[in-house]
């Protein structure tokens, strides 16, 4: 069980909070969900983390796919193996 309750959009969230669950969706990052639900309870935090998410994945100039590969190197160079774990393809 998470020692964070995650914030749903069932929830009474505030619009900002709503609006970047919608955004995550839309910029087709579902599997960063959880981890933005569990944040969602600070909203100028998740403000921060939707302005990186948009410079990463929605205004970038390089290919989706370098920055993944960028992002899991990275992190295996780190020993973050939560993010290796979801930015890697699936076998």
């Amino acid at each position: 069980m998470a020692k964070v309750a995650l914030v749903t959009t069932d929830s009474n969230i505030a619009p900002e909070i709503r609006d970047f669950f919608e955004s995550v969706e839309k910029m087709g990052l579902e599997w960063f969900m959880n981890q933005f639900r569990a944040l969602a309870h600070h909203p100028w935090l998740t403000q921060a983390i939707h302005g990186l998410m948009q410079a990463y994945y929605a205004e970038s100039v390089v290919k989706r796919k370098y920055l993944e590969l960028a992002i899991l190197m990275v992190s295996r160079l780190n020993q973050g193996n939560y993010c290796v774990i979801h930015h890697a393809r699936p076998c």
